[in-house]
């Protein structure tokens, strides 16, 4: 199989099989976890951790983005202005799922580039519409629009800052069809990557390279999504802020993240108590499976802490600003840590999310 050029080694005697390796949460040791049956963890094989973190988690990501960019692209041509807001925002929230940990197709396409460049030119955005529909009424013709005026930051712009007039609409829908195309093309591939017989070597290597872009998320995260960008001006300095979405979009990405840590802890941000069984293709399934229980129970703590401080993260409050960069410079440093000294991950991280 194709893999990038993200390098993450470690010997492969060391995926020898055993029969089972039992790890345990100790009792009690999250607060209000008091009474928390052990949990026994199989060995897993890397192809198995592999097919279960695609499985459960990266392919109904891409599903979801799927739909819901049809839903949208139905929508703009089928129904008033107005009610069209609510698929854009669906959507958005799909992808800034999808896009979490970004891997494979996501990467090797730049789809971020397509999807998601950010900040949008909404300059460029009334160049296109003062010159009509010839600019943009077929597939030759939006070839010649730059990535700042496409995708979902563009179809943002038309939808929360305008009032769809024409040629507003047939913009949009020209817009989220593209959206649409990549979305089905990276779910066809992702679809793909789950039909694969993996060998034990190429699944470790494949798991490694996600590992590192899940690790160099939560830096991009802190260091980009969680500031101001003061190239936004002219729409928003705040990624979603043209919609009001940009909580609910930073939300989605610690979620995402969650989901390929540890899977999901809580039933709600604020409950008290952890899930006792490691859920398959996640950090913490491999980790109990390879006899790591007290790794394994530090990064349920700090990446709980880390949804819970993105929960209550908000633009206009400073202090929970701060809480949320350091919960994710906390985790981003434990992470990398494990991957270095208990498997020998070489990080390393792709950025190809537009500007």
């Amino acid at each position: 199989m194709k893999r990038r050029d993200l390098a993450f080694l470690m010997p492969f005697m060391a995926l020898a099989p055993m029969e089972y390796a039992r790890a345990a949460i100790k009792k009690g040791a999250l607060p209000g976890c008091e009474g928390t049956p052990a949990a026994p963890a199989p060995y897993i094989r890397a192809s198995e951790l592999v097919l279960d973190l695609l499985g459960h988690s990266l392919l109904p990501a891409a599903n979801a983005f799927a739909q819901h960019s049809h839903t949208l692209h139905e929508h703009l041509r089928t129904r008033p202005w107005a009610d069209c807001r609510a698929a854009w925002v669906n959507s958005m929230l799909a992808w800034e799922t999808l896009s979490a940990v970004p891997v494979d197709a996501l990467l090797e396409r730049r789809s971020a580039r397509t999807v998601d460049f950010w900040p949008t030119r909404p300059a460029q955005i009334q160049v296109l519409l003062d010159a009509g529909t010839t600019r943009f009424d077929s597939p030759q013709a939006l070839q010649t629009i730059g990535a700042s005026a496409k995708g979902l930051p563009a179809l943002e712009w038309l939808l929360f800052r305008n009032d769809g007039s024409a040629p507003q609409p047939a913009l949009a829908v020209a817009l989220a069809e593209q959206v649409l195309l990549e979305a089905r093309t990276l779910e066809q591939a992702y679809t793909a990557l789950h039909q694969t017989t993996w060998d034990e070597a190429d699944a470790w290597s494949a798991y490694g390279n996600w590992f590192g872009q899940a690790v160099g998320s939560l830096e991009q995260l802190r260091l980009k999504k969680l500031k101001a960008n003061t190239r936004g001006k002219d729409s928003a300095i705040w990624v979603r802020g043209v919609s009001g979405q940009t909580r609910a979009a930073w939300q989605a990405q610690a979620r995402a993240l969650q989901a390929f840590f540890t899977g999901p802890l809580d039933s709600a941000p604020g409950s008290a108590c952890h899930a006792a069984l490691p859920l398959p293709g996640t950090l913490h399934s491999l980790l109990l499976g390879r006899r790591y229980p007290r790794e394994a129970e530090r990064l349920q703590v700090l990446t709980r802490a880390m949804v819970q401080a993105l929960h209550q993260a908000r633009p206009e409050n400073t202090a929970s600003l701060q809480r949320a960069q350091q919960s994710l410079a906390g985790l981003h440093r434990y992470v990398s840590d494990l991957g270095s000294e208990l498997f020998d991950f070489s990080l390393g991280f792709t950025d190809a999310d537009g500007d």
